[in-house]
């Protein structure tokens, strides 16, 4: 019995042992384990005990560890995903303080380049205005040469009005002169009116826009008819006026005309620097009108020292007295009948005065001898046309004045004298002068002959048409003569 109680006690004190170092390693591994915890180790984890209370405890600790781990990964996780944000946020901001710039960069930009566009398009006009101003001094200074070598006045009338108009775009362009009275203007030449340029119109000086410029003796610029009450949207001519520039045309102080510029080609309004480029020409048109006024009164002394020279070979020439002046009406007459140009008709009014200046040379007794001229006497009379031509020659006559005076016995079948010319090469003028020398020597009283009628002259003429003389010439002439006798006034050709 104490033998079985002994063993059970050992039994029962070697369980209690067993227990109790269970217990031990228990506490100890839970205390360390609380000290892990403590010290933020939530690796460690308390070993399973057979103990019922420290199993229990164990359980709940590893339970507690495990939350409190997962507490912890979720904090981190927090953490880093708040870190994540903040890096997401400081990308963003930087995103948007880039897009900012980006945007500032961009206006900027789209600034620059409406700066840029602006300056493109202010340059080009620039550029515009700089080409159109050299192409119009350029024009100009052509202009200025041309009217420094022309003489005649008419030609520097059409070559201003044209030029101008060109020049400015201008669709009408006329030119008015002051009359002898200096009251009045008269239009001298036009360029675009049609058949109104036709008539010769006239204004009082200080009515209307070119009467205006003549009175106050300076330029004017008018941009739009509409917007002004002095001058009237309709002109006197019959058209209507847009937009104008007009400038006076003065020799000293002296206002001799007006040229005006009427609406422009592409529909906008005359500016100042077009009124000023005007006036400038106008100024070199004065310029170019006094040296042809005074070529004009120098040509006009040759020409009366010359006529009076005719004058004394024809008093000379008892028979020959008033032939040039008879053939120069004659001339006129035929002329017009063809349908000359006033200009061609001016050439043969002078050149019928001189033709006859070379026979100052030639002796008066070949001049009135009552027989028929024989070979040498004759070869004197052909070189007068020459000697007229070298008389001429050094005056600053027209060249086709002393051309008709060189050619006036040259024949369509090129039989004539002084140089045997054909026909297409002998001038008009000189063609229908021909005829009518010949007509006047046929029908005057000569030293060898009494004088035909007119009725036979003017046979021999058409007898002779197309190898001695001018066919069409001899036409008018006949057609001037049917008409005469017609109306009975033939008597009017010697009168």
């Amino acid at each position: 019995m104490n033998g079985l109680f002994t063993t059970l006690l050992i039994l029962t004190a070697g369980i209690s042992l067993i227990l109790l170092v269970i217990y031990a390693f228990s506490l100890h591994a839970l205390n360390k384990a609380a000290k892990n915890l403590e010290s933020g180790d939530l690796q460690t984890s308390i070993p399973k005990t057979p103990l019922p209370f420290l199993g229990e405890i164990s359980r709940h600790y590893n339970f507690l560890s495990g939350a409190v781990t997962d507490l912890q990964r979720v904090e981190e996780y927090q953490q880093r995903m708040l870190a994540y944000e903040k890096n997401e946020m400081s990308h963003l901001l930087e995103k948007e303080v880039l897009s900012r710039q980006l945007s500032q960069q961009l206006s900027e930009t789209r600034g620059a380049n409406q700066t840029i566009s602006e300056l493109n398009k202010d340059l080009e006009e620039k550029n515009r205005s700089l080409n159109e101003a050299i192409n119009r001094l350029s024009s100009l200074n052509q202009l200025s040469r041309m009217l420094g070598m022309e003489h005649d006045r008419k030609k520097i009338y059409r070559m201003i009005v044209s030029l101008s108009s060109e020049l400015l775009q201008a669709e009408i362009g006329h030119l008015l002169l002051m009359d002898e009275d200096g009251k009045s203007l008269s239009l001298e030449y036009s360029q675009g009116l049609g058949e109104k340029s036709d008539s010769r119109r006239k204004m009082a000086v200080g009515t209307g826009m070119a009467g205006w410029v003549a009175s106050h003796k300076k330029p004017l610029l008018v941009r739009n008819f509409k917007n002004q009450e002095i001058f009237s949207v309709k002109s006197a001519m019959g058209y209507e006026r847009k937009t104008a520039i007009s400038a006076p045309i003065a020799i000293g102080e002296e206002v001799i005309g007006v040229i005006s510029l009427i609406n422009k080609t592409n529909d906008r309004s005359f500016n100042e620097d077009e009124r000023t480029l005007l006036a400038t020409i106008a100024s070199e048109t004065s310029m170019a009108l006094h040296n042809a006024l005074l070529l004009e009164k120098v040509q006009t002394g040759y020409f009366n020292m010359v006529q009076s020279l005719i004058t004394a070979v024809e008093a000379k020439d008892i028979y020959t007295r008033g032939h040039s002046e008879r053939v120069t009406q004659y001339s006129q007459l035929i002329a017009e009948q063809m349908c000359l140009s006033p200009e061609r008709m001016e050439i043969i009014q002078k050149a019928g005065v001189l033709h006859d200046i070379g026979k100052i040379t030639i002796e008066l007794a070949i001049l009135n001898k009552p027989s028929t001229l024989n070979k040498d006497e004759y070869e004197k009379i052909k070189v007068h046309p020459s000697v007229g031509y070298r008389i001429l020659e050094p005056i600053d006559f027209e060249y086709d004045i002393k051309l008709c005076v060189l050619q006036h016995h040259e024949r369509p079948d090129g039989k004539g004298y002084p140089n045997g010319t054909n026909a297409e090469e002998i001038l008009l003028e000189a063609r229908i002068m021909a005829v009518a020398d010949a007509f006047d020597a046929m029908t005057t009283k000569r030293p060898y002959r009494d004088p035909m009628s007119v009725q036979v002259a003017l046979e021999e003429l058409e007898r002779y048409a197309g190898s001695q003389f001018d066919p069409d010439a001899v036409v008018a002439l006949k057609k001037i003569i049917d008409m005469l006798v017609s109306t009975d006034s033939v008597s009017l050709l010697h009168s």
